[in-house]
């Protein structure tokens, strides 16, 4: 197995490639789900150094110890709020640990509910009390493993893009190309202002 990278190297220079992610609402990111959450993390250093707003993680059956990981891009002293919404929830312990972080949780009892994930990112996203929200969304290869409906899946994206517009946002989503066929590939690419591929070297370019 190829070691993850802690960082991501931009084949595009990287003021392009920011340039990018600030100028579009939604990003897709494509590369092996074994990389997704170091180039997470690389490119929301990037965009919290940016022009630092609240954090918005969507987890999809994410293991703890990989949402911990995710929010060292961004520590709380660098953004204005920090919120994880997971599906399925933490237990008691990790909603401690998580409070203890000055991280705020919203548990989603099963990820194959999509209508309440939608209303839970619909309310925060629109209750946004003059932050600005960057999104991340790991993954949705996982969201469509879990739902096992590509168009459950698709109007959901949809709609969650649409949200992201309207609340003048920036979201980050993550696809394993390897774990689906290159018809949902591109279907779901569509949905997207900018597509990026990254491979499992660390290695990042804008498509």
């Amino acid at each position: 197995m190829n070691a993850t990278p802690d960082e991501i190297t931009l084949r595009t220079s990287e003021a392009e490639a920011l340039d990018q992610l600030t100028a579009q609402s939604n990003a897709l990111f494509i590369g092996p789900d074994a990389s997704a959450l170091s180039c997470g993390r690389s490119m929301r250093q990037s965009i919290t150094q940016s022009s630092a707003p609240s954090q918005l993680l969507v987890c999809i059956e994410t293991l703890f110890e990989s949402q911990l990981d995710l929010l060292q891009a961004h520590p709380p002293e660098a953004t204005d709020r920090r919120v994880i919404v997971t599906a399925p929830p933490h237990d008691r312990r990790h909603d401690i640990e998580m409070a203890a972080r000055d991280v705020d949780v919203h548990g989603v009892s099963k990820p194959t509910d999509l209508r309440r994930l939608g209303s839970v990112m619909e309310s925060l996203l629109t209750n946004r009390n003059d932050t600005s929200w960057n999104v991340s969304v790991h993954s949705l290869s996982r969201l469509l493993d879990v739902v096992d409906d590509d168009l459950r899946v698709f109007r959901f994206v949809h709609g969650l893009t649409g949200q992201v517009r309207a609340a003048d946002a920036h979201a980050q989503f993550y696809l394993d190309p390897s774990s689906h066929d290159e018809r949902t590939v591109r279907t779901l690419a569509s949905l997207f202002d900018a597509v990026f591929t990254f491979d499992a070297d660390g290695s990042l370019s804008l498509t």
